[in-house]
């Protein structure tokens, strides 16, 4: 997908998205399972933290939960989404910019997040990596997270939203060989099964009486991502950390 497509998906604000994250029970666990494999590789609780593609700041809402002291700048495409950011949150910023060419100094950061943003710029992988160093101090990391774009449920994700088609490209390999070309690179598996999250996607989550309706759709997707976390080794897990450390 073009630049300018993924710009006009990605301009508006997504309440709908947002509060799924932060308030259905189901995603909360996943969330805070996968902020703690963040905050391992981070080691530290006095950070200072660039998100490339923060969106509306779930992310941030979870990471300020285990790292009272962070120091967090949050950086995204959309001006709608950088004002929800800054009117939500009054403990870190977010300024508006773009992925491939920051509006930052070099050696301004210890850690840099970049969360579900690589295939959205297939179209220039490589230079959001190198930007992403540039402003990465020496022996800071760059946290990649990704989805494997080779597994079953993705690819239905791909055929039916064309915004998603760039993590055609993101199988482990390919990921791991870019990643390879700017320093050392460690995979951690995060997640099985992306089955929760795509009943999320679609159904969102209410705190009124939808949500016994949803309830057990939810049950379904928990329980099956539990045996599915069983019998499939974690190499062939969907939901991947790339953590790159700089030279």
């Amino acid at each position: 997908m073009s630049e300018s497509l993924q710009y006009k998906f990605h301009a508006r604000v997504d309440s709908k998205r947002y509060f799924n994250r932060v308030k259905n029970p189901f995603i909360i666990t996943k969330e805070r399972r996968l902020t703690d494999l963040v905050v391992k590789e981070i080691k530290s609780s006095d950070v200072i933290m660039l998100e490339v593609g923060c969106g509306e700041g779930s992310n941030y809402h979870y990471l300020s939960e285990r790292l009272p002291n962070l120091k967090y700048t949050g950086l995204d495409i959309s001006k709608e989404k950088v004002v929800f950011f800054n009117d939500h949150f009054h403990g870190a910023r977010a300024v508006c910019g773009d992925a491939i060419s920051l509006p930052f100094g070099p050696s301004s950061f210890d850690v840099i997040l970049c969360r579900d943003i690589m295939h959205h710029v297939d179209f220039a992988r490589e230079r959001m990596i190198s930007e992403a160093m540039r402003v990465l101090r020496p022996q800071g990391k760059i946290l990649i997270l990704e989805s494997n774009g080779k597994t079953l449920l993705n690819r239905l994700f791909m055929k039916l939203y064309p915004v998603e088609r760039g993590m055609i490209n993101s199988s482990p390999d390919q990921v791991m060989s870019l990643c390879s070309l700017f320093g050392q690179v460690k995979i951690t598996s995060i997640e099985a099964s992306l089955l929760v999250r795509g009943v999320g996607f679609v159904l969102g989550w209410s705190q009124g009486i939808e949500r016994y309706i949803k309830f057990p759709l939810y049950l379904f997707a928990s329980m099956w991502e539990k045996f599915i976390e069983v019998i499939i080794p974690k190499s062939r897990w969907t939901y991947l950390m790339y953590c790159i450390e700089k030279r």
